[in-house]
């Protein structure tokens, strides 16, 4: 029981995440700078990585 619901938590984070980087890319393309778009996937990147660390 308890790993089905850990697993629909990670499948609700993953469409969260997936949401967050269409939101951020899109908002790069209104920079249209480069380097605007490479920092804002590198936080999208971050926050990814930070989840899987408490996830463990």
């Amino acid at each position: 029981m308890f790993f089905k619901k850990s697993v629909m938590f990670f499948k609700k984070l993953v469409m969260f995440f997936k949401k967050s980087v269409m939101f951020y890319q899109s908002l790069a393309g209104l920079c249209y700078s480069p380097v605007c778009s490479l920092i804002i996937y590198k936080l999208a990147i971050d926050k990814i990585c930070l989840i899987q660390d408490i996830k463990g």
